[in-house]
């Protein structure tokens, strides 16, 4: 390995390791504590290394959003290369958003802006149009009355974040399996009230 390959790949393990901190601040202390100051106590580097890394706390956050859409974009990828049925594909779709913000409740917060991650500036990533579109192909599918199209991604995107939401926020005291079965059973309904 060369010297500047050697470089790039301290780099490379450097935001990485910055990014972790940020996330497990964000588990153990919620999104309040994750400051580029806590981040360089957490590895015990100064702020202004940590700088030479991200330019900013929204920058950490930014990526962070860029990493969870392409992994539940992946995810997404793999149910539609799998599944052919149109109304499989998307409860399928529902679920793998429901268990992807339990399994990683931190990047789902990060993603889109919830518990106190305040990112104003964050664009979303350019993943997010990608998965998009794979919810406009899975809508399209089911939408057998010709419905507009944004207002169906509207409406399922508010049912399954919405049973996302009362389940993080321990609301209604459900086991999470039950949750999620309310919500597959919930998307069924709503799929069947398109035909």
């Amino acid at each position: 390995m060369s010297i500047r390959e050697r470089r790039e790949e301290e780099i490379r393990e450097m935001r990485a390791n910055i990014l972790q901190q940020a996330r497990d601040l964000a588990r153990e202390e919620g999104w309040s504590s994750v400051s580029i100051r806590n981040i360089g106590k957490r590895i015990r580097y100064s702020a202004p290394l940590i700088y030479s890394y991200f330019e900013n706390k929204e920058a950490i956050l930014l990526e962070m959003q860029r990493q969870g859409f392409e992994q539940l974009y992946d995810q997404l990828g793999r149910i539609r290369e799998q599944e052919t049925d149109p109304r499989q594909t998307l409860v399928r779709m529902s679920l793998v958003h429901f268990d992807f913000a339990f399994d990683n409740p931190d990047l789902y917060q990060a993603m889109f802006n919830l518990e106190g991650v305040a990112c104003p500036k964050c664009e979303r990533a350019d993943i997010e149009c990608r998965q998009r579109k794979f919810m406009q192909e899975a809508l399209e599918a089911v939408n057998a009355r010709g419905l507009p199209y944004k207002p169906l991604l509207f409406n399922w995107w508010a049912l399954v974040h919405g049973y996302i939401a009362m389940q993080m926020s321990n609301r209604f005291q459900q086991p999470q399996d039950d949750m999620r079965h309310l919500l597959q059973e919930a998307v069924e309904r709503w799929i069947d009230g398109l035909r």
